[in-house]
């Protein structure tokens, strides 16, 4: 398993890229699932720093892997970090599957405007971040 040099350099890649996506209006869906698995390795990159490891170690076999680590943060990190998570991860999963179609036309592009977009890259991200240093006391740069 990756320990956290390893989970803070594929966040610090997924920052890389989704800061490269959002110059794009094109690919703002991309920069927001950038956003969010960047979010996932800061986040495994502090369980590595507790007595978790890595989170897929003590997942129950009836959880699903996201609800799990979602929970795991919130645990840990509390709800501000939980928050902030948590918006990441409702986004990614809305422009990657499409999920309440119903109520939206066309791509995943229409589900969030290029400042939404910005907006979980430049403050929900470096919330995530944030919390989980202030938690745990580890460092994340």
């Amino acid at each position: 398993m990756a320990d956290l040099v390893d989970h803070v350099a594929q966040a610090k890649h997924n920052l890389d890229c989704a800061t490269q996506f959002i110059r794009d209006t094109q690919c703002r869906d991309w920069a927001i699932t950038a956003a969010f698995y960047s979010a996932v390795h800061f986040a495994e990159a502090g369980f590595t720093s507790t007595n978790i490891g890595h989170s897929d170690a003590k997942r129950p076999q009836d959880e699903e892997p996201h609800a799990y680590r979602e929970r795991l943060v919130r645990e840990k990190y509390g709800d501000t970090c939980y928050r902030s998570y948590r918006k990441l991860r409702v986004a990614s999963y809305n422009v990657r599957y499409l999920a309440d179609w119903r109520s939206r036309t066309g791509t995943g592009l229409d589900y969030y405007s290029q400042t939404d977009a910005e907006k979980f890259l430049t403050v929900e991200l470096p919330q995530v971040r944030q919390e989980i240093q202030r938690t745990i006391g580890v460092n994340l740069d």
